[in-house]
């Protein structure tokens, strides 16, 4: 009679030991579905943020682009608006004709 007592036993064993996994394993996969849903928001708004990151460079480019074009257009208009050296010299040599003429 004994080995009908273990073999129930062991049988209530066994049916607990599996309950116990059985409940651990339903909790596994309830926070791998809370993980899974965290993960999922986690993604869209790194998404949104990349989204936004990508209109925020892409206005940089084109104020870049137009700084650019300005300051180009800057110094075509100071060349057109320099003198140069030689132009310098001859300035320079009338004004002390100038002066000599003043000063006689």
């Amino acid at each position: 009679m004994k080995k009908k007592d273990n073999g129930k036993q062991t049988g209530k064993v066994a049916l607990e030991t599996r309950d116990q996994y059985t409940v651990v394993l339903e909790d596994l996969r309830s926070q791998f579905k809370v993980f899974g849903e965290s993960l999922a928001l986690t993604r869209e708004v790194f998404s949104r943020q990349v989204e936004e990151i990508k209109e925020s460079i892409k206005k940089i480019e084109e104020r870049i682009f137009y700084l650019e074009r300005a300051n180009l257009e800057l110094l075509k208009e100071i060349r057109e608006n320099t003198i140069s050296r030689s132009e310098f010299e001859e300035l320079r040599a009338k004004v002390r004709q100038l002066e000599a003429k003043i000063s006689k």
